[in-house]
């Protein structure tokens, strides 16, 4: 699933976005701290960056930034990159969409005041997270939600794991579960999908590598959609 959604206008980064469109912002992976308070790390690349910075570093938010890498070379063959790493308030969009144990796929991509998330889910769980009512009290407009590329081709069986898998947060960072745990809870779930720790493990790999396969196709399709 590929959503898109604008940010609320009163967040730097919709701002800062907006102002400097030929900036792209990229979230290279996120961590809830609290229910109140997120932590991510954030790749800025592309035209301009050394105004951008200059004003940011002047404003209140930059305090709670911490950069990691900078290169504002000005030469045409290398793009200004800067890396930092950013704590902000309220993380609703972690929360809401880890609530139906969607895997996010990183990069998120935002530009020009709009927030892209690749997500892999059941649909049926995607539809109920957007049409709950916490989403329009924050001011953001659903822009564009669906399908992209083919799923990959996995046996019923690996679609049992798969949904076990997510059911049990073993795509966490860190896990919910082990894997000795989770193969118990699998076992005792459904005796006939009962397996050892080692075959647990084997089938969550394989079901990473053709997940990871898809998602490229579907990228470099993605990527000729837009040359097109």
């Amino acid at each position: 699933m590929k959503v898109t959604f604008s940010i609320p206008k009163d967040k730097w980064l919709a701002q800062f976005s907006i102002k400097y469109p030929q900036i792209q912002f990229n979230l290279l992976s996120t961590l809830a701290l609290s229910k109140t308070q997120g932590n991510c790390v954030m790749q800025v690349q592309g035209e301009n960056i050394p105004a951008f910075w200059e004003e940011f570093s002047a404003s209140d938010e930059s305090k709670r930034c911490q950069i990691i890498y900078q290169d504002f070379s000005r030469t045409v063959q290398k793009q200004n990159v800067l890396l930092m790493n950013v704590v902000f308030d309220s993380p609703w969009v972690l929360f809401t969409i880890m609530e139906p144990q969607s895997i996010v796929l990183f990069p998120i991509h935002i530009l020009k005041g709009k927030l892209t998330i690749n997500l892999i889910a059941p649909q049926k769980k995607i539809d109920a997270l957007f049409k709950k009512p916490y989403w329009k009290p924050l001011g953001l407009s659903l822009t564009h939600v669906g399908i992209f590329g083919p799923a990959p081709k996995i046996s019923a069986h690996q679609q049992r794991i798969l949904d076990y898998a997510l059911e049990y947060g073993l795509f966490n960072i860190p896990r919910d579960y082990s894997l000795t745990e989770a193969a118990d809870l699998i076992s005792n779930a459904n005796p006939k999908d009962k397996m050892s720790v080692s075959a647990l493990s084997e089938n969550l790999r394989r079901l990473n590598k053709k997940l990871a396969e898809s998602y490229a196709q579907v990228k470099d399709a993605d990527e000729t959609e837009k040359l097109d």
